[in-house]
């Protein structure tokens, strides 16, 4: 099954600020129109972040300290004791948080949003549970446990439990340390991998996928690099290697074909999880370039990412700074267009179309009152209404090549195709103007006079006949952070 556009919701923040006005609020009590509408925007998915139970009563100092306060006070200036509500990927067990609701809330949601043509997507933690999760004491097994001497070698990695002497690795990855809020997984081990596997198909009974946290971290290739120092200390904690992600992927599709695994990736790993079975996977890449504004970047990947129609393709989430706060209005523009034409799963954030500012943490519950941007909401609306076509979603995609005349930096040129339909998309992502040409065969007879190529973004019309197509090519001249989308029509 394909996912074309998802929106992302931050569930706990989203709930909040609409319990200012109805302080019971549940998911039912969402009217059907806000479902509708994202419908009506071309969106078919919808990824619930963190409903998964945590532990907010046992904060301590893991999220209360100073340096921690003073972050979210950055976001929230008045903010409360009761905002601080813990990280929603240190899962304590997959079991929904009571400020979310229950199971049959969750239930009745997916049955709501399946009725109008939405997916339901929720979170998967792979990696790591709450450090203090009630999983520990069940199944000790499926968790990386140390002793004194290591937890004194890296006192920054292992912790014990509060009236315990077990020692336990916190979660991580190799490059950004560790996450003192969270216990690592032991993917070498046969308890965790039986005990994972238990979690997902629970999980799945609630939703159509899941998108996977940090998903490259349990392959064993990465697992056993990032924690290859442990395994020469505790040798007898390795049992078991094998691609854990296969296995269980076709397990779970066995009962479900069309359940739904996106992937979040990073490391230039993306091949190895599709292989594996994965739907999508990330292309943190093309959101780097973006933000760089490197369209140089950009137009390789566009013409040399053959896994770009599995990609998740963003200008934000919730782990990256607010696109409308990174680019000014004008690049947005340009920036939009190729979010909407490319093809893969599109990803859009909650409050993105609003041109809201503030990245909000994930262990706070309550975000900054924003103004709506008209400028930036105004961009969104208008290239939704002119993308929400199925060749957009479910058309061909073929980069094209530019010949520039005296331009230096690279045009963004793709077509996309779908049945009868034709569009051609040129982008200029730079600060630069652009002059130059595209190559281009029409698909037509020769008796066919007159190939019209109408700016849908503009509605400025060209006019080519065949014969000048093939001795001078589609002629492009842009301004700076400008684009077409043009709709190819043949006349006789």
């Amino acid at each position: 099954m394909n996912l074309n556009k998802l929106f992302l919701i931050n569930t706990r923040v989203w709930l909040n600020t609409r319990r200012t006005d109805d302080p019971e609020l549940q998911l039912s009590d969402i009217p059907h129109s806000y479902w509708n509408e994202l419908y009506s925007k071309g969106f078919d998915g919808v990824w619930l972040l963190g409903v998964w139970n945590n532990h907010p009563e046992l904060l301590g100092d893991l999220m209360l300290s100073q340096k921690y306060i003073n972050q979210y006070k950055k976001i929230v200036p008045d903010l409360r004791d009761s905002d601080i509500i813990d990280s929603c990927f240190a899962v304590d067990d997959y079991k929904i948080n009571p400020m979310i609701g229950d199971e049959d809330e969750i239930l009745s949601l997916k049955h709501t949003l399946n009725s109008i043509g939405l997916k339901l997507i929720l979170d998967f933690v792979p990696n790591h549970f709450h450090c203090y999760s009630s999983l520990i004491a069940d199944t000790p097994d499926a968790f990386l446990v140390g002793n004194k001497e290591i937890l004194q070698q890296r006192p920054n990695e292992y912790y014990t439990l509060p009236g315990s002497t077990t020692v336990l690795a916190h979660g991580r990855d190799p490059y950004s340390g560790s996450w003192e809020d969270t216990v690592q997984v032991n993917w070498f081990s046969r308890s965790a991998r039986a005990m994972m596997l238990q979690k997902l198909t629970s999980v799945s009974r609630l939703c159509d996928g899941v998108r996977v946290d940090m998903a490259m971290l349990n392959s064993d290739d990465q697992f056993g690099s990032t924690w290859g120092y442990y395994f020469e200390q505790f040798p007898e904690k390795k049992e078991v290697t094998e691609d854990w992600w296969g296995n269980t992927i076709s397990t779970i599709k066995q009962k479900n074909n069309d359940f739904l695994f996106i992937g979040e990736c990073y490391w230039n790993k993306q091949s190895a999880l599709l292989e594996s079975g994965f739907d999508y996977v990330y292309d943190k890449q093309w959101y780097d370039a973006i933000v760089q504004r490197d369209s140089a970047c950009l137009d390789i990947m566009l013409k040399t990412k053959s896994y770009l129609p599995k990609s998740v393709v963003f200008l934000e989430n919730h782990d990256e700074p607010r696109i409308a706060s990174v680019l000014e209005n004008k690049q947005i523009k340009p920036a939009a267009v190729l979010l909407a034409t490319l093809p893969g799963l599109k990803l859009y954030q909650d409050g993105q179309e609003q041109g809201f500012k503030h990245k909000v943490p994930m262990q706070i519950g309550r975000g900054p009152e924003e103004v709506t941007d008209a400028a930036v909401k105004g961009i969104y609306k208008k290239i939704t209404e002119l993308t929400n076509l199925p060749v957009f979603m479910l058309g061909d995609y073929e980069p094209l090549d530019s010949i520039p005349i005296d331009s230096s930096n690279p045009l963004l040129a793709y077509k996309r195709t779908y049945q009868q339909s034709e569009y051609i998309i040129a982008i200029n992502f730079s600060p630069n103007r652009y002059k130059g040409h595209i190559p281009y065969v029409p698909q037509v007879n020769d008796n066919l006079n007159t190939i019209i190529f109408k700016d849908i973004l503009t509605g400025n019309e060209h006019s080519y006949s065949r014969n000048l197509l093939f001795s001078h090519h589609l002629y492009i001249e842009l301004q700076p952070w400008h684009s077409h989308i043009f709709e190819v029509i043949e006349t006789r």
